[in-house]
């Protein structure tokens, strides 16, 4: 018998590697936003996460990906939304 697995990670439940969720280094969040389908992002309005995301960044999602912000707006600038939605082929849910 197999044990059963975390959907979308092939892994045992409650094992997710680090990279899934931690992002300490500007080449480990290039690596983790180039796996995303979808980007959804429930941060706080803090010192820390005020334009945390910048166009550059979710340059690095793959053709297609939808990147949902359900936290507070500060998170990224219009203008790096606007860029990014006009200038690729990614969908943005933001609450601007």
């Amino acid at each position: 018998m197999t044990s059963p697995k975390a959907v979308g990670t092939g892994l045992t439940p409650g094992t997710l590697p680090s990279k899934y969720y931690s992002t300490s280094d500007a080449a480990s969040m290039k690596d983790f936003l180039s796996q995303c389908d979808v980007l959804v992002s429930s941060l706080p309005f803090t010192p820390k996460t005020k334009h945390f995301l910048n166009s550059e960044m979710l340059s690095y999602l793959p053709q297609g990906a939808a990147f949902i912000n359900i936290g507070r707006g500060n998170l990224i600038t219009n203008g790096a939304l606007a860029f990014v939605s006009t200038q690729t082929k990614k969908k943005i849910i933001h609450p601007g």
